[in-house]
């Protein structure tokens, strides 16, 4: 199977099919995110079903602190492109996205 072509800018969240996750998510509709783990990140992106950054590698302490800080470029917040930073300042490059439905991982409430 090949790899899917994404778009280089993310369409809007209502277009963002489930089956064919986002190359970049539109930092303008992230309503907050939850830390799943020390290798992802749940974004809850406004008008569509959550949305789970992937990371390249673990990233020590990340679900200790619970917290992430995001600079994104052009385009948005993207998939192999872009870096979520840890408490401690520790850099950790997004390898994939992944949108939840209602058969996918089970999701946390979304943040007050």
């Amino acid at each position: 199977m090949g790899a899917a072509v994404m778009p280089a800018f993310p369409p809007a969240a209502a277009e963002i099919p489930v089956d064919e996750p986002p190359a970049c998510i539109d930092t303008n509709l992230i309503e907050g995110y939850s830390v799943i783990d020390d290798t992802s990140v749940r974004f809850f992106v406004k008008g569509q079903n959550p949305v789970v950054a992937t990371l390249q590698k673990q990233c020590h302490d990340l679900k200790f602190h619970g917290y992430i800080a995001y600079t994104p470029g052009v385009g948005g917040l993207c998939a192999r492109r872009d870096t979520i930073r840890t408490r401690s300042g520790l850099p950790c490059l997004i390898e994939r996205f992944t949108v939840e439905t209602a058969e996918g991982p089970a999701t946390t409430e979304k943040p007050e």
